[in-house]
């Protein structure tokens, strides 16, 4: 059965905690479920950790009704679709799937690629855009991005990579919320997702993924 790491903060001891997403991932995604949502620094706090990538939940008649970090509905699902996936200290206190919001994931996705981008040379305008909350301006800037032009560490092209590849799916009805499905699904970036170092064919495929 795994345990907690030591660094868990002593309010979360205890708590019902769920590991999720792919089996094969160099992270832990863990979510820690609450009876209620803290103040932000203090969710902040409780979720900084050496060791995994965790999130805070509150589940409410098999639901989960709220979320630290990222979309109730991604967050509901993707545990509910990954959860026997893993070794579990806890049963599943999730009794069915939610609808999935495409808009909502579409706003997440591109804010979340172009904060991976963020450290290119294109820096300046991607904080522009994202500091200007002009969704169509983001949307703009990233179709106009020539991502074979830039440098980003191979945990940036990953996290690119499979927010475009969710992105695409769940516009086409399907959700994806592992590695594996991802390079399934878009074969031309599966280098991306397995973190190994970008060439530029793998950049221009990223390209294609997204126009």
């Amino acid at each position: 059965m795994p345990t907690p790491p030591d660094d868990l903060p002593e309010p979360l001891r205890g708590r019902p905690w769920f590991v999720f997403g792919s089996p094969d991932s160099r992270d832990r995604d863990v979510l820690y479920a609450v009876e209620s949502l803290p103040a932000l620094e203090t969710a902040k706090r409780w979720c900084q950790s050496a060791h995994e990538n965790r999130n805070l939940i509150v589940v409410e008649d098999g639901i989960i009704r709220a979320c630290f970090k990222g979309n109730v509905d991604e967050t509901h699902n993707a545990l509910l679709r990954t959860y026997e996936l893993h070794a579990q200290a806890h049963p599943l206190p999730l009794t069915r799937p939610l609808p999935r919001l495409v808009p909502l994931k579409a706003v997440r996705a591109i804010r979340m690629v172009l904060s991976h981008l963020t450290r290119t040379r294109a820096r300046a305008q991607i904080k522009a855009a994202l500091r200007s909350l002009d969704q169509q301006r983001r949307v703009a800037l990233l179709g106009e991005l020539e991502l074979a032009a830039l440098e980003a560490p191979v945990d940036a092209w990953k996290s690119v990579a499979f927010q475009l590849v969710q992105l695409l799916a769940l516009a086409d009805g399907a959700e994806l919320y592992t590695k594996a499905s991802a390079a399934a699904f878009a074969p031309g970036v599966a280098r991306l997702l397995a973190r190994e170092p970008a060439t530029r064919r793998d950049l221009e495929a990223l390209g294609e993924l997204r126009d």
